[in-house]
């Protein structure tokens, strides 16, 4: 009998998907160049055929969530078994779309968090009363799915398209409780193994008939992406219930501080997005983020304002190409006042380049009326005048460096990208080649 997931798993396109995913990850140069190699692949797959490879025990790793001072444990694969996890992982994809559930949204090409945010903005809009469904998240997902349960979906598979060599290598490493921690090899169990590329694989298909039964009671108005939960319904109470009784059949729970109620009036977050009605705008998280690679650029080291015009060029609008800060967030966000304020900040940053006077005013998270961004003054600093009168600035040097740098001749704002976004991704880009060529950016 042919073996077609690892038929699926010699095809050359994942390699290179996986291999230039190795490059951004920063996969040591030697592993990918073996790896790039037709006959150094086939000695790999021949030892899988042969049972003689073992995933080697992963080490771990703390990433911080969006709560300080909390962290989330992931399990790292060495290099050469990272890339090949992710080859296996985009073919069982590929074989088993029909596994998952279109109301699961997590880690599948195609589907962008965008449209997801855009839905739900319209779901809680089209609701009747103030109060229209929840929020939930599951609790430790990837740390607390039983063995047996992992198991059923490779023997699912096994029943539907025969005996793999690959389910007997991933199965080995699944049963494999041992990681390395600081350094030192412990043996603990770790379900999904956050980290691990089949994690995602797992994490969607587990919990189809689950997504298929809640989006039925909530007359279409339910989506999951990964462990986070979302739905808007007039019977929200009750969904909320099946959704715990139904959870504890797979052994799972939902973690009681993140299941909350989504009103029409409040701004809740979900993916990366604060949403109030038909608003949209960052999270808090993802503000942060913004907030400190421009500061980053721009502030922690002296840089000169060329230089640095050109960086933020790159992280705001090139990317790598085909992704970048604009495109992710510009088509989804709608609070144009947050994007002006975010953009200030920008313009502040840059001008600290020439003046070297870099105590500015700031951005900040303050969920308000019209959006969730506010510009946050710095420490005061004292100013002395000619005639010896100390003035206090809550702004630090930002007024003054506004004064010597008006404008960013060539730099197309936030708001002036999201606009051009808005009409069209020609015009957008356009925009992008302009500055691209301004600045001397390759």
């Amino acid at each position: 009998m042919v073996d077609i997931l690892l038929q699926e798993c010699i095809k050359k396109e994942y390699w290179e998907e996986a291999l230039q995913s190795g490059i951004t990850k920063g996969i040591p140069r030697r592993i990918l160049k073996d790896l790039s190699e037709p006959e150094y692949r086939m000695e790999l797959f021949e030892s899988i055929i042969k049972e003689e490879y073992t995933i080697a025990p992963p080490r771990t790793q703390k990433i911080p969530k969006d709560k300080p001072g909390e962290f989330r444990t992931v399990y790292i694969n060495d290099g050469q078994d990272r890339i090949l996890l992710r080859v296996i992982t985009n073919a069982l994809f590929a074989l088993t779309p029909d596994w998952i559930s279109k109301h699961c949204t997590s880690y599948q090409k195609g589907i962008g968090t965008g449209k997801v945010i855009e839905r739900v903005s319209k779901w809680i809009t089209d609701g009747e009363d103030n109060e229209v469904g929840r929020k939930a998240d599951l609790s430790k997902y990837f740390d607390s799915v039983p063995i047996e349960q992992i198991d059923k979906i490779f023997n699912r598979y096994e029943g539907e398209y025969g005996k793999s060599v690959i389910i007997t290598l991933l199965r080995k490493y699944y049963h494999q409780d041992t990681c390395f921690v600081e350094g030192k090899l412990v043996t603990h169990y770790q379900s999904f193994k956050q980290g691990c590329a089949v994690a995602s694989w797992l994490a969607n298909v587990l919990l189809y008939d689950l997504d298929e039964e809640m989006n039925k009671i909530c007359n279409g108005q339910y989506v999951r992406y990964s462990d986070d939960m979302l739905f808007i319904c007039d019977n929200y109470k009750f969904a909320e219930q099946y959704l715990k009784v139904r959870l504890s059949t797979y052994g799972l729970t939902l973690n009681p501080k993140k299941v909350e109620p989504v009103y029409k009036n409040k701004w809740v977050t979900f993916l990366g997005f604060s949403i109030k009605g038909d608003k949209i705008s960052l999270s808090k998280n993802r503000l942060n983020k913004f907030k400190t690679e421009i500061k980053n650029i721009c502030l922690k080291h002296k840089i000169s304002y060329t230089k640095a015009v050109r960086k933020v060029i790159r992280f705001l609008y090139v990317g790598n190409g085909d992704y970048s800060w604009a495109t992710s967030i510009l088509p989804v966000v709608n609070c144009e006042s947050d994007l002006e304020m975010m953009n200030q900040f920008v313009m502040d940053c840059l001008r600290a380049t020439v003046t070297n006077r870099k105590n500015i005013a700031g951005v900040g998270y303050e969920p308000h009326e019209d959006g969730v961004v506010i510009y946050r003054p710095c420490s005061h600093k004292v100013f002395t005048l000619p005639d010896g009168t100390e003035v206090k600035s809550r702004y630090g040097d930002s007024n003054h460096n506004r004064k010597v740098v008006e404008e960013i001749e060539g730099y197309y704002s936030i708001v002036c990208m999201w606009n051009a976004i808005q009409i069209n991704k020609g015009l957008y880009s356009t925009n992008v080649r302009e500055m691209m060529i301004e600045f001397g950016i390759s």
